[in-house]
């Protein structure tokens, strides 16, 4: 990199986009010896306050405690020396201006989504036909494990007195060798699939389930699940950088509710419907593609709003 630099014209160049904290900290100092124009971060969440977050459910490994203390160090050292930096949530921009003004340190600090969203792009199959729970999720993200250990030990137990017992399909990297809590539920372990198998699944599941009790950013899994016309049932951190979520799709941590409202998406096709539609119309309006591209150019100038 400092080779390229150093050898290269950077006139053309108008911008530098840094992300992964880890990656961002190697280069930041190569690029700014280089180039004097508008570095941005993008931070797809605040790493080391989802490790904090991890506590509440389990005790921290040395490994994740050490995690924790240099990755603290290394996203408020970002933080302190990006132009622009944004993250997929409002409560994650609102935590890292106060950071910086209580500091006297400025950087424009947006929610900014990842993801740009067309309505038109995807045909959703109606309901009736649909069938069964769909989680998608990597082995490697802790969340992932610690939220389907929960749900298959505390939540599916409780579909069948509701009327709702359902298949739970498994999809993700490394999830063939997960090992779940029960055996004697109706679960299918698929691991790592193509797009085009995955889309299968979107269009055949009648309800996505993102039972993460911890985690940081906006959720890529609930985010796709929406844009592909499933209705999904999560927890707050699940539904966490979504505002306004919580009014048109169930968001709850507690197990039955949880139950319940997996049961009345699996039995009532109005309901499916409405949650189905509106959480669409949602993701349109947040994630529109032409406004997203227009405030990321001026971002990019190092244009505040």
């Amino acid at each position: 990199m400092d080779d390229w630099l150093a050898q290269s014209n950077t006139a053309p160049i108008f911008a530098c986009v840094l992300s992964r904290p880890l990656v961002a900290a190697m280069h930041l100092p190569t690029v700014r010896k280089h180039f004097n124009k508008t570095c941005l971060y993008y931070g797809h969440d605040i790493h080391h306050r989802r490790l904090q977050a991890m506590r509440r459910t389990s005790r921290l490994t040395a490994r994740a405690r050490w995690e924790l203390w240099v990755l603290r160090r290394v996203e408020q050292r970002l933080w302190r020396d990006v132009d622009v930096i944004l993250y997929p949530s409002t409560e994650e921009a609102k935590h890292v201006r106060q950071w910086l003004d209580d500091r006297r340190m400025r950087a424009i600090v947006e929610a900014f989504p990842l993801w740009t969203f067309n309505p038109a792009s995807v045909d959703i199959p109606p309901p009736d036909g649909r069938s069964g729970l769909l989680f998608v999720g990597s082995i490697a993200h802790a969340p992932n494990v610690d939220g389907l250990d929960w749900f298959i030990g505390d939540v599916m137990p409780m579909l069948e007195p509701l009327g709702g017992a359902a298949r739970l399909r498994i999809v993700g990297s490394g999830m063939d060798s997960y090992v779940p809590p029960r055996a004697d539920l109706q679960l299918t372990v698929m691991g790592r699939v193509d797009d085009s198998v995955l889309e299968q699944c979107y269009a055949s599941a009648r309800v996505v389930v993102a039972p993460l009790r911890f985690g940081g950013g906006v959720k890529g899994k609930v985010v796709e699940a929406i844009a592909h016309g499933v209705p999904v049932v999560m927890t707050l951190a699940g539904a966490q950088g979504l505002d306004g979520i919580e009014r048109l799709l169930p968001v709850t941590d507690d197990p039955v509710n949880f139950a319940f409202e997996i049961g009345r998406l699996l039995r009532d096709d109005e309901v499916w419907l409405s949650a189905s539609v509106n959480a669409r119309a949602l993701l349109a309006q947040r994630f529109d593609h032409a406004g997203t591209q227009q405030r990321l150019g001026e971002l990019l100038a190092g244009r505040p709003l």
